[in-house]
């Protein structure tokens, strides 16, 4: 009977510990300029864009991981991209993924970017965008709002108020594919930059606000 009661009590401290699980990933933002296409910058909140720059994100995640990668401004919203890293069958400790070039123009200018690493699937965020994506005119904007809310309320910890979330953290060096860039931080980024790393208890989530950009030459 004792075997059992202590068998009982290690598989509820495992399940304990399995249900606080910390994730985590890497992320990078570049810009590739409209006036010098060689130009690759780090793309910061107070990054000043101009019409025609391209902006890509990196991403880097664990492998078992479920991540999203959402943009979003005042009138819609996108999920840019979904995946279960365990569906690429990947052998490494983590995944490395590039978003294609968004080029900044009148219709993304106010755009930000949600980026979520979750051990468990974000069902209810898909099914939302699935609706949204199936419906026009005023019930369109009704899962809009819905999306909003959601993804605000995941962000602010309020969907997962036991979970603890950590702050964004810009990394000292960037890395490119899971490599510790060396040297000075004054050199020419190449397209597949990680720059910032964020960490959370099953969730962590970071939000890239983009600066409203120059419209002039």
């Amino acid at each position: 009977m004792k075997h059992v009661l202590l068998l009982i009590l290690l598989i509820s401290l495992a399940t304990s510990l399995a249900a606080t699980d910390m994730t985590g990933f890497r992320y990078g933002m570049v810009k590739q300029s409209v006036d010098d296409e060689d130009e690759i910058t780090i793309v910061e909140d107070t990054t000043q864009l101009k019409i025609g720059d391209r902006v890509r994100l990196n991403v880097e995640f664990p492998n078992g991981d479920f991540f999203y990668a959402i943009s979003y401004n005042a009138n819609r919203a996108s999920l840019m991209y979904s995946s279960h890293s365990q569906d690429n069958q990947a052998e490494a400790d983590s995944i490395f993924t590039t978003l294609p070039w968004i080029e900044i123009n009148d219709m993304n200018i106010q755009d930000r970017y949600v980026l979520m690493s979750s051990r468990t699937s974000q069902t209810k965020l898909v099914e939302l965008f699935q609706q949204y994506q199936s419906v026009s005119g005023k019930v369109k904007d009704k899962f809009f709002r819905k999306i909003i809310a959601h993804l605000d309320d995941i962000r602010t910890g309020r969907e997962y108020p036991e979970y603890k979330q950590m702050p964004v953290i810009r990394l000292e060096r960037p890395v490119i594919g899971g490599v510790t860039f060396r040297g000075k931080m004054n050199f020419v980024l190449v397209e597949q930059s990680l720059t910032h790393s964020c960490s959370g208890e099953e969730v962590a989530v970071a939000e890239i606000h983009l600066k409203e950009p120059e419209t002039g030459q």
